[in-house]
């Protein structure tokens, strides 16, 4: 029974994936977009991971004087973060932290997820964000996580639902090795970007 309702809570992720990469790549993901908090749709996305982070701790780091307010979707955005952080747990050795980090990088708002994962093999890291990819031995292999609802499908298409995410706001992600991990960098256009904000409609 239980590894039923395990295989259950699989395939309701990976549709749910596919149905929003197939959102993406229509062109049909439409944002209701809104004044939010970015430190507060960080430490929200975190306290709903707390319960499959599985001993790896989660440190919010703030490079802010004050908080940042962003034009985006709140669930879209949280929903990128959630899948930077599912991607961070899956590869990060059980005890290991994790380091969520807002800050504003050229004027624009930007979250970084910092992994304990033993970085991605050089020839990968260009190759991430594509649908399906799932790296190579280079990751450090993941610990048992709990299932629940929040847990990634496995498919490997978290990091491609990221990046049409971030394409929809206008912004970018990025990847790059650091020592001994890795360092994804979720970057939005400035606030009051006006060129921006009409490519939305």
């Amino acid at each position: 029974h239980r590894q039923m309702r395990e295989q259950v809570t699989r395939l309701s992720a990976m549709i749910d994936d596919l149905f929003e990469l197939s959102k993406i790549d229509s062109g049909t993901l439409r944002l209701a977009l809104q004044e939010v908090s970015l430190y507060d749709i960080i430490s929200d996305t975190v306290a709903d991971l707390r319960v499959v982070s599985a001993g790896r701790e989660i440190y919010i780091e703030s490079r802010l004087d004050s908080d940042v307010m962003v034009r985006a979707d709140p669930r879209e955005l949280s929903r990128a973060i959630s899948n930077l952080l599912l991607n961070a747990i899956q590869h990060t050795p059980e005890g290991a932290p994790i380091t969520v980090t807002a800050s504003v990088i050229d004027g624009r708002p930007s979250v970084a997820v910092i992994d304990s994962g033993g970085g991605i093999d050089e020839d990968d890291l260009n190759r991430v964000f594509d649908p399906g990819w799932r790296g190579t031995s280079a990751r450090t292999p993941p610990s048992p996580v709990v299932t629940t609802p929040l847990r990634s499908s496995g498919a490997g298409l978290g990091l491609a639902i990221v990046q049409g995410i971030a394409r929809a706001h206008q912004g970018e992600v990025t990847v790059r090795n650091v020592p001994g991990g890795c360092r994804f960098d979720l970057i939005l256009p400035k606030p009051g970007d006006r060129e921006a904000e009409q490519s939305f409609a």
